[in-house]
C-alpha cells in the first residue's frame, strides 16, 4: 500500500476534483466514514460523542461527522473552534437541537468542554489536519491540554482522530508535546507517511484507511517511494505447491549457524526455515553441539565445524571448513549465515576464505541471508559489501546497522526510513533494519515498512526466527526483496499471536517459531488476518 506526503495528497485531492469528484463530496464522504467508525465503536448503542472540529477541511469533515452521527441517535457536542457561525456546517449542526455546539474561542468555552468530556463515551478529534505541523499553542493547546486529561482519566473516553491524531506531523512521524493520542485513526484515500513514523504510530492506535472515492491509480503521483507491506501482498508472494511435489520442490537451505554457547540459535534459525516451507535444511555449526541441536530439529541435516578455538592459527583447519561450506552452499538455493554465531577470531578467518572462495568461482543463483554475529564480522573486513553474494539480503537490528555504519544507534534511530534506505542503495543489498515498524529497503530503490510494533519480540532469539523464516522463503524461490518483505511480516504476525495467547511478557521466541504455519496457512487459504486497508500497530500511551 502506497504511503504519501502532505503535499502528495494536496496533489491527488486537487486531482480527483478536477476528474468530477468535488472537495465537498470528498469531505461528505470522510465524514461519513468517521461517524461510520465511530458508531462502529459504540456498538450502534445511542452515547454521547464530543468533537472538535479546527478551521480547516479536517474540522469540516468533524462537523460532517457530527451530523451524521446526530441522524443515528447519538448525543453530540460539538467545540467549533475558529469556525465563524456562519460556516454552513456548523450552522447545520447548530440547527440540530439534539447537537449542542460551542465557539471553541469563547471564555466560558473550556467549562463548558470540561462538562462534557465528563460524561463522554467517545472523543472525535477533528481540530487539526495534515497540513499543520507548527507548534501548538494559545487556545488550542488549552483545549487539547484539557482533552487529554479527560482522555486520561480511569473513566476517559476513547478517541477516534480523524486523518491524524492532532499534532502528528504528517510527513515524519514527529509529534507535539500535545498531541492527542488516539485509539483508532480514520485516514482517507491513501495512508500517510506520518502514520508509519515514530513516535506518530504509538499515537495512531488501530488505523482504518477508508475509501472516499479517490481512484486509487492517483496514487501514482506521489513522490515518494514509501509502502506498507499488506497481507494482500504477502499473500500474493506465496507461490502455489504443485500436487506431485516432493521436498526438492521446495528448495534446500543452508543455516551456518550457533557457537558452541549459542547452539539455540541454531535450532530456531533452521526450524524457522522449515516451518516456512523450505523442503531440505542443512544446518552447520560445531559437531560437539549437534547431538543437543538435532533432538530440536531431527528433520535437518548435519554439518559438523571445527570450534572457532580449532581455527584460530590453523589455516589447513580453516581452508578445510571453508572447503565443506562451499560445497553446501553450491548444493543451497538460499544460506543464512550469523545466528549466533559469535564473533571469535577463528570465524573471522572462516569466514574471510568462503568469501574468496566464492568470489573465484562462478556465480550460482543461490541467495543469502546475513544475520547477527554474521554481520558483526563483516562490519571488520574492508570492502565487505563487494565480497558478499549479489543482492543478499541482510538484517540488522539498529546496534548492528550502526557498528556496519561506523555511526551512533542514535544516528540510525533518527531516521530509520532513510538510513536503510542510504544504506541499500550504498551496499547493494536488501536491508530490513529491524525493530518497531522493520524497513525493508531494496538497492535501487523502493523502501516497505511493516506495520508490526509488539514488544513481544524484544527478547532473545526472535531474529534468528526471523532470518530463518527469510531464508526459507527464499529456498521456495521469492525474490530478495519479496523474501524480506513477506518474512518479516509472517514473522510480525506471529508475534501478534503469540503475544495474544500469551502476554507480552511471557512470550519467547520458540512461541513465534510455533506460529508460523498458523500464519501461513491463514494466508493460503485466504484468511483475512486483518480487515483491507486496516492496521494495529499501536496502543494508545496512557
Amino acid at each position: 500500500m502506497q504511503l504519501v506526503s502532505s503535499r502528495d495528497m494536496r496533489a491527488i485531492e486537487a486531482a480527483a476534483d478536477a476528474g468530477g469528484l468535488s472537495y465537498a463530496r470528498m469531505m461528505q464522504n470522510a465524514g461519513a466514514a468517521v461517524a461510520r467508525a465511530a458508531d462502529d465503536w459504540m456498538d450502534g448503542n445511542p452515547g454521547v460523542i464530543v468533537v472538535l472540529c479546527g478551521p480547516g477541511n479536517n474540522g469540516g469533515d468533524g462537523l460532517v461527522a457530527a451530523l451524521r452521527l446526530a441522524e443515528l441517535g447519538h448525543a453530540v457536542r460539538v467545540l467549533a473552534y475558529k469556525r465563524p457561525a456562519a460556516d454552513p456546517l456548523r450552522r447545520a449542526a447548530a440547527e440540530r437541537p439534539e447537537i449542542g455546539v460551542i465557539d471553541g474561542s469563547a471564555r466560558d468555552a473550556l467549562a463548558q468542554l470540561d462538562a462534557w468530556l465528563d460524561g463522554a463515551d467517545l472523543l472525535v478529534d477533528a481540530l487539526l489536519g495534515s497540513g499543520v505541523s507548527r507548534p501548538i499553542t494559545g487556545q488550542l493547546a488549552r483545549i487539547l491540554t484539557l482533552a487529554a486529561e479527560a482522555v486520561m482519566g480511569p473513566d476517559g473516553p476513547a478517541v477516534i482522530a480523524v486523518d491524524l491524531p492532532s499534532g502528528l506531523d504528517p510527513d515524519s512521524g514527529a509529534v507535539d508535546p500535545l498531541c492527542l493520542a488516539a485509539d483508532l485513526t480514520v485516514t482517507f484515500g491513501f495512508a500517510k507517511i506520518g502514520h508509519f513514523g515514530w513516535p506518530g504510530a504509538a499515537f495512531v492506535g488501530q488505523l482504518v484507511v477508508d475509501d472516499i472515492g479517490i481512484a486509487a491509480d492517483l496514487a501514482e503521483r506521489s513522490e515518494t517511494d514509501l509502502r506498507v507491506v499488506t497481507v494482500e501482498s504477502v499473500a500474493e508472494s506465496l507461490l502455489e505447491p504443485p500436487l506431485d511435489a516432493h521436498k526438492g520442490s521446495f528448495g534446500r537451505s543452508l543455516v551456518w549457524a550457533g557457537a558452541t554457547r549459542y547452539p539455540g540459535a541454531a535450532a530456531l534459525a533452521s526450524e524457522a526455515a522449515a516451518r516456512a516451507g523450505c523442503g531440505l535444511v542443512q544446518v552447520a555449526l560445531p559437531g560437539a553441539s549437534i547431538p543437543g541441536v538435532a533432538t530440536r530439529v531431527p528433520e535437518a541435516i548435519w554439518l559438523p565445524l571445527p570450534e572457532a578455538t580449532a581455527l584460530a592459527d590453523d589455516a589447513a583447519c580453516v581452508a578445510s571448513a571453508a572447503r565443506a561450506l562451499q560445497r553446501a552452499a553450491a548444493e543451497a538455493q538460499a544460506v543464512v549465515f550469523g545466528p549466533g554465531l559469535s564473533t571469535e577470531p577463528g570465524l573471522a578467518a572462516l569466514l574471510d576464505a568462503l568469501l574468496t572462495a566464492l568470489a573465484e568461482q562462478p556465480p550460482t543463483p543461490t541467495r543469502w541471508v546475513v544475520d547477527a554475529d554474521g554481520l558483526n564480522l563483516l562490519a571488520g573486513m574492508p570492502d565487505w559489501p563487494g565480497r558478499l553474494p549479489a543482492r543478499s539480503v541482510l538484517t540488522p537490528h539498529p546496534g548492528e546497522m550502526a557498528r556496519l555504519l561506523g555511526c551512533g544507534i542514535d544516528a540510525v534511530n533518527a531516521d530509520r526510513v532513510a538510513v536503510a534506505r542510504e544504506a541499500a542503495a550504498r551496499w547493494g543489498h536488501v536491508v530490513v533494519l529491524k525493530g518497531a515498524l522493520t524497513v525493508v529497503a531494496q538497492p535501487e530503490g523502493g523502501v516497505a515498512i511493516v506495520p508490526f510494533a509488539n514488544p513481544a519480540l524484544a527478547t532473545a532469539g526472535t531474529g534468528d526466527v526471523l532470518a530463518g523464516t527469510i531464508v526459507g522463503l527464499l529456498a521456495q524461490g521469492l525474490p530478495p526483496e519479496e523474501a524480506a518483505r513477506s518474512g518479516a511480516w509472517i514473522h510480525g504476525r506471529a508475534g501478534e499471536m503469540a503475544a495474544e495467547d500469551l502476554g507480552i511478557r511471557g512470550t519467547l521466541a520458540r512461541d513465534v517459531l510455533a506460529r508460523l504455519p498458523e500464519v501461513l496457512q491463514g494466508l493460503e487459504e485466504g484468511w483475512e488476518l486483518e480487515p483491507p486497508g486496516r492496521f494495529g500497530f499501536g496502543r494508545r500511551p496512557r
